[in-house]
């Protein structure tokens, strides 16, 4: 039931963005993420998630 839950949130927020493209809503939650450990001074989790936006990228370029 949770799965569900989290599945249709999921869906929801990103219809609400306007993203159709799970990769485009990733590459976009991980940057937001980035940015709030950064703002908490959580700079070893901001670099992890750096490196893995640029993972992405070079991936699905």
């Amino acid at each position: 039931m949770a799965v569900v839950n989290v599945h249709e949130d999921l869906i929801r927020r990103m219809r609400e963005r306007k993203y159709y493209d799970l990769s485009q809503w990733c590459a976009e939650e991980l940057e937001e993420a980035e940015y709030e450990a950064e703002q908490q001074g959580e700079w070893r989790i901001a670099k992890e998630l750096r490196e893995e936006i640029e993972r992405q990228k070079a991936y699905y370029p």
